[in-house]
């Protein structure tokens, strides 16, 4: 498996480049609205997965979302990526991100978070961060999940 973030992919670009030999299912949500962004993750065609679909009121968000069936263990994975901008939209852009992964993760099974969401202050192992609203939204759900 391999996961990328900050894919700079569009629809331009196929998927068959990222794996010629046809070996992965290639999963990708590219930015649509400007350059760079993205996220992307190659799973080796021997694991079966289930694509989650999220509501078209997430589309603007850069995360794709899936469960990894091995055996008899079910894994729900977010993909994500986050500009690292603290502008007058972030904080927006957080809840909704916050609000995203609450309706979809899963309480049957482990959910695992990759990519890069941006918050290079943001301690999970100490629990510690920032104070301002935007790193104390995504703290406060990883808290309660």
């Amino acid at each position: 498996m391999c996961f990328i973030t900050e894919t700079w992919l569009h629809d331009g670009i196929s998927s068959g480049v990222l794996d010629p030999k046809c070996e992965f299912t290639v999963l990708r949500k590219d930015r649509t609205m400007s350059k760079g962004g993205g996220v992307c993750a190659l799973i080796n065609k021997c694991f079966r997965i289930i694509p989650v679909d999220i509501h078209a009121d997430y589309d603007d968000l850069e995360m794709y979302c899936f469960d990894l069936i091995v055996s008899s263990t079910r894994l729900r994975f977010f993909v994500l990526y986050r500009a690292p901008s603290y502008d007058g939209e972030t904080l927006s852009y957080v809840c909704k991100l916050v609000k995203c992964l609450s309706r979809f993760h899963s309480s049957k099974y482990p959910n695992i978070l990759l990519g890069d969401i941006n918050f290079p202050k943001l301690n999970l192992i100490n629990y510690c961060g920032p104070s301002d609203n935007i790193h104390q939204k995504f703290f406060v759900f990883c808290d309660s999940v």
